[in-house]
């Protein structure tokens, strides 16, 4: 935490495009690590996916993911593990309209 303190002490006394190109390279980096942690779930996620799937008694989930990557790992699961039932993803390829048809 104090090295954290620290640097954005460093961060906050820059002025004007150094000031814009560190703030820039922070957020990159907190990203980053929010993108890495989402991932770092997935696959966990995942097997309580299957899990409920298998044992609540109803076949229909609703999984929202901020990551792609994370409902790319949760839909080859449920393709891998549980063959013949049937899923739809939306995600953010998928246009508005046809987001729509599909529900």
């Amino acid at each position: 935490i104090s090295q954290l303190n620290e640097t954005r002490s460093a961060v906050t006394s820059l002025v004007g495009e150094e000031a814009s190109e560190a703030n820039f390279e922070a957020r990159s980096l907190l990203m980053q690590a929010y993108q890495a942690s989402g991932i770092g779930k997935a696959q966990s996620v995942a097997e309580y996916v299957l899990d409920w799937l298998r044992g609540s008694g109803t076949e229909k989930v609703l999984v929202f993911a901020h990551h792609k990557g994370v409902l790319d790992t949760i839909e080859a699961a449920v393709s891998k593990h549980l063959k013949g039932v049937g899923h739809m993803r939306i995600d953010g390829s998928v246009p508005p309209v046809e987001r729509a048809a599909r529900v």
